[in-house]
């Protein structure tokens, strides 16, 4: 009976095998009008050559799907919607199939190709980044004279074959034409077999394996996916069909020729694999790859894969070789590293004659970064070794270790895992998703230095001799350092450490989050509708843990009140997720000094000295310490109107600064907790608090309270108070910025005895008896907070000065410093100065109405000083506005900013002062936070981001307002544009556009399609083609031509066509720059 079945089965295999010839198919190959010789067709089983005429005769299967050229050397096959028009789909009554050929400008003999794997686009939100990869490539290609072609390796996209148009157009921007291989994510899943696989890649890119060539080499695609057809499971094998195709396409090709063939899943994952075949991994390498190996035999044959999402390059035989290519999108666009450690990248081959020549390209890297280095801080297993993790290498490479410029040792290749793509993708909780982990890999090498002091350098050479070297950066050295692990200093240390630099806060205290936490200032003021970027982190967090927003309305001062110590919680636990970021506790920085572009510091840390050097330093200390130490010029108090042109401001400046408030964290014990009454206790300083009948004569008539209304003012979770009030309370005044370190400590003294001498007035003469400092808040001596709340600093003198009139009226000022907005704030000029003897007469500085504003990047930057960055209060604003940028959602953002600028710089090798203002407001973007603060569409909406960016090029301008204690500024998505307006703001920045002619009225799709004509120089019915066809994914509703258009969608249509922000950088002084 086995035997019947075995002979059934081969008899409709053979049937299956040898259907009839259906139908004779014809046509012309030309060029440029001209016929073209010897150009192999097929329809994926049979073959056909054209004559001398350029024509061909081709015997056809009757369910072949396509008729297809394999491309011939010097010819491009044409391109259409970014796709390689070498085939035609077939169809019933079409007998005769043309094809028209380009020839190439110049010979291809010596040509080049890159190879990228696994773009694997999962969402639409992934775009954007590969974007950047495809302009990465196009930069990388123009640095060849040699026309190059692109080849795909599979997963372009993860299931949702909806993204397939996008994706050809992301990567159209290349300037090179790509050839497609199909990838298991590429299939079309749970159908009946895997013949119903390839439909949706087909119908975009055509058949599945074909072949093409350019110069003397032959390209050959296949598909190895094979779908078994039970839920979601596939091999990698190559089905019989395919192999006979390759065979016959092959015959047309000369032995010794050089083939490349490009498939998805690689043939082998190493030596081992190809001995023993292992059936629990037969998704990983396919399983039928002699056969493969067998036909190529007779050629120079280079396989290229994708699948892994890691880097092999494996040598199977003298003349077979495997180069198993790294995902373009790292780990499924998880993080910059893929699961081997390789960076996110793709590799470049150069082709003279029939010789490959080839290396391994990082997204964003520069060519010569081939490698990374570890020793056993990074991972214990590594011991006394230095590790070198060389992606690109083969058995081939020689790797040594040279240690102070001298020979030590070969370095022996072994197997291993990358310690940071191991911190990356250990942590599930950090994944989207989550069946991503870490893997192994065979590129390593590893030596023992004969000295652990020595300066140590690995130097590596490819099978070509190109010599490449990377030097193990010293332990001790940090690409930013942050002072201060305030409110800034922690956001910016989280910030740069996420964004790839190895950060290190130094901090010096025990807690994180500065005036939030330490200072006890736990509730928050301002920007509660605009919740966007760390700040939106903080207050999820917040809210998550007290169970949602309404649990942190605990009190009337703010809508978001919470314990200081969970504060203080969160942030370290948002910091240590954070692989690249150390902090140093019970730390401080004894002395700083400029080495080279960086800088060298002495740091006391728990009373050792430490000596480490840093990239770049982020001044975030609460005074403005650092900036002073680095020489950089600053200014203390009250600006005179005459400078700033504040007309409420002074009319002479000078030193006098806001008051500070030592905070009180109070809990009610229950029973009597009378303190000792303190030294020198007055109650005459607190009558007027609150309403009191021995309140005579206020200094805040129209701010009296009443004690129950004073003690719920900042009532915490967990039955706590805040005492932080500022009617004649316990603000104290104390000018301590120009003081030394003890000086200061003994002056605050005061402050604190102040605070202490309030808690007794609230027990003894309001009745709170039963409240005293909590005992399980702060874990100091005295229950006290770690600092009191400076709500003012010096202020530097930096790139630009944001005053008051930029506030007030940021469109009229000459400095068009809105477009440089890196946060954004709504709180009122709020000064504190009651506690200052001379006080009334000061300037009436009582919550001065302002619309809510967007702070300039070049306040960060301090003018003549490079890598050195302020944040905290310490920023270069005037005295006025100090009094609004203090507060904590605007200083969270400072530090996101701070932390953005210093990563950057590291990352491009630049100095601080010109990392790219769009490229830190595109980064800030990315992470969901304001660059304006308009109140029109949440963060989270589609259109956000393009309101932003429309918003900062001036293009569509912003509408602030003042109501009572909110400020506020308005898109005015929704109200209807003139064409005159829309015009003026375009002008603004395509000076050169004329839109004369343009009908007047309000802007419609049909008049605002031939304005941007006018400035793209594109025809009016092809721009109103884009509108057509991309209203609706734009989330604009309806389309019609005549329709009249809101602000919000005349913003987004300019933002899609015209990419003005793209386009234009700006200088810190909002001066529009020339293209990108």
């Amino acid at each position: 009976m086995k035997r019947v079945f075995v002979l059934l089965l081969l008899t409709l295999t053979m049937s299956a095998g040898n259907s009839l010839l259906a139908e004779s198919i014809k046509g012309r190959i030309t060029a440029g009008g001209k016929p073209v010789a010897g150009v192999v067709v097929t329809d994926g089983e049979n073959f056909a050559v054209s004559g001398t005429n350029g024509k061909y005769l081709l015997e056809s299967e009757d369910d072949a799907k396509f008729i297809y050229i394999s491309s011939p050397a010097g010819y491009n096959s044409p391109l259409e919607a970014g796709v390689v028009k070498f085939y035609q789909p077939k169809q019933k009554e079409k007998k005769s199939y043309d094809f028209a050929l380009e020839q190439k400008a110049s010979d291809d003999k010596k040509h080049g190709f890159v190879v990228i794997a696994d773009p694997q686009i999962y969402a639409a939100k992934e775009f954007p980044v590969l974007s950047e990869a495809a302009a990465d490539i196009r930069e990388a290609v123009s640095k060849y004279d040699m026309p190059f072609h692109g080849i795909a390796c599979g997963d372009l996209i993860s299931h949702d074959h909806n993204l397939y148009p996008e994706y050809v157009n992301v990567m159209s921007k290349t300037g090179i034409p790509f050839f497609n291989t199909m990838g298991n994510h590429d299939m079309v899943v749970y159908g009946p077999s895997n013949e119903t696989t390839r439909g949706r890649y087909e119908d975009i890119f055509g058949p599945s394996y074909y072949s093409f060539n350019a110069g003397d080499i032959h390209y050959v695609v296949l598909n190895d996916n094979f779908y078994i057809g039970r839920d979601y499971f596939y091999i990698g094998y190559l089905d019989g069909q395919q192999l006979e195709w390759l065979k016959k396409d092959l015959s047309y090709v000369k032995e010794g020729t050089t083939v490349v063939v490009a498939l998805h899943i690689p043939t082998t994952e190493g030596e081992q694999d190809r001995k023993q075949f292992s059936y629990a991994r037969a998704g990983n390498s396919v399983s039928n790859h002699k056969a493969l190996y067998n036909i190529l035999k007779p050629y120079n044959a280079h396989i290229i894969s994708g699948h892994t999402h890691t880097m092999a390059n494996h040598i199977i035989a003298p003349n077979l070789y495997e180069h198993n290519i790294a995902a373009l999108s790292g780990a499924w666009w998880q993080g910059e590293l893929c699961t081997d450690g390789t960076p996110r990248g793709y590799a470049i081959f150069t082709a003279e004659g029939g010789k490959l020549n080839w290396k391994y390209k990082a997204t964003g890297k520069d060519e010569s970064y081939q490698m990374r280095l570890y020793t056993g801080e990074d991972d214990k297993s590594f011991g006394e070794n230095i590790v070198a993790n060389i992606w690109n290498s083969d058995a081939n490479w020689r790797v040594e270790l040279w240690e102070d410029g001298r020979l030590t040792s070969k370095m022996e290749r072994f197997d291993a895992y990358d310690p940071a793509a191991r911190e990356l993708y250990s942590n599930k909780d950090k994944l989207e998703h989550k069946w991503i982990y870490p893997s192994v890999a065979s590129h390593f090498f590893r030596a023992k230095p004969l000295s652990s002091g020595s300066n140590i350098e690995v130097i590596a050479y490819d099978s070509f001799g190109k010599k490449y070297s990377q030097k193990l950066r010293s332990r001790s050295h940090y690409d930013v350092v942050i002072i201060g692990g305030g409110a800034s200093g922690t956001s910016a240390g989280i910030r740069s450490a996420s964004l790839g630099a190895r950060t290190l806060i130094v901090e010096e205290f025990e807690w994180l989050g500065g005036m939030l936490t330490s200072a006890g200032v736990s509730a928050t003021d301002g920007n509660y509708k605009l919740r966007g970027g760390f700040w939106a982190e903080f207050r999820d967090s917040l809210e998550r843990h007290y169970g949602g927003a309404a649990a942190l309305k605990t009190g009337w001062v703010s809508s978001t009140l919470f314990e200081p110590k969970v504060g203080d919680r969160i942030f370290k636990n948002m910091a240590a997720r954070q692989s690249k970021l150390s902090v140093w506790y019970r730390s401080t920085l004894s002395s700083l000094e400029k080495s080279g572009s960086g800088w060298r510091l002495k740091v006391s840390r728990d009373g050792s000295a430490s000596d480490i050097t840093a990239a770049v330093v982020i001044d975030a200390t609460e005074m403005g310490d650092v900036a002073k130490m680095a020489g950089v010029p600053y200014s203390i108090g009250m600006d005179s109107k005459h400078i700033t042109g504040e007309y409420i401001a002074p009319e002479q400046e000078n030193d006098i600064i806001q008051d500070l408030t030592y905070v009180m964290v109070l809990k009610d014990y229950g029973k009597v907790m009378t303190i000792a009454k303190p030294a020198g206790y007055n109650p005459t300083l607190f009558y007027c608090s609150t309403i009191s009948k021995k309140c005579t004569n206020p200094k805040e008539k129209n701010r009296l309270w009443s004690p129950q209304m004073m003690i719920t003012y900042g009532k915490l979770p967990n039955n706590k108070y805040m005492i932080n009030w500022p009617i004649e309370g316990n603000d104290f005044y104390l000018n301590l910025l120009e003081l030394t370190p003890a000086q200061r400590q003994e002056e605050l003294k005061k402050a604190k005895n102040h605070s202490l001498s309030f808690l007794y007035y609230l027990q003894t003469e309001l009745g709170f008896k039963n409240l005293a400092l909590a005992d399980d808040e702060f874990p100091t001596e005295d229950k006290f907070p770690f600092i009191p709340y400076h709500r003012e600093s010096r202020r530097i003198k930096g790139a630009v000065t944001f005053g008051l009139n930029h506030i007030k009226e940021p469109y009229k000022q000459a400095e068009k410093l809105y477009r440089t907005a890196i946060a954004v704030g709504d709180y009122p000029v709020d000064h504190h100065h009651t506690r200052y003897s001379g006080w009334e007469n000061l300037p009436d500085l009582y919550f001065y109405p302002v619309p809510s504003y967007g702070l300039p990047m070049g306040t960060l930057i301090p003018e003549g000083t490079d890598n050195l960055i302020v944040a905290e209060k310490s920023i270069s604003v005037t005295n006025l506005v100090n009094g609004t940028t203090r507060l904590q959602p605007v200083v969270l953002q400072i530090g996101e900013a701070a932390g953005t600028i210093a990563a950057l710089a590291v990352k491009r090798e630049t100095a601080t002062s010109a990392v790219k203002v769009r490229e830190v407001q595109e980064s800030l973007l990315s992470k969901g936070g304001y660059l304006l603060p308009y109140l029109d569409l949440p963060a989270d909406h589609k259109n956000f981001k393009a309101i932003q960016r429309i918003g900062v090029t001036g293009i569509i301008k912003g509408i602030g307002a003042n109501k009572g204690w909110e400020n506020q500024t308005w898109f005015k998505a929704d109200s209807l544009m003139t064409v005159a307006e829309l015009a003026a703001g375009l002008k603004e920045v395509y000076t050169h556009a004329d839109f004369s002619g343009v009908a007047d009225g309000k802007v419609t799709p049909e008049n605002l399609a031939a304005m941007i004509a006018k400035i793209s120089g594109k025809e009016r019915a092809e721009i109103e083609k884009s509108l057509a066809s991309g209203w609706k994914s734009w989330g604009l509703g309806e389309y019609s031509l005549k329709k009249e258009l809101n602000r919000l969608e005349c913003a987004v249509t300019v933002d899609v066509l015209l990419n003005p922000f793209a386009i234009f950088d700006v200088d810190l002084k909002g001066n529009l720059n020339t293209a990108k």
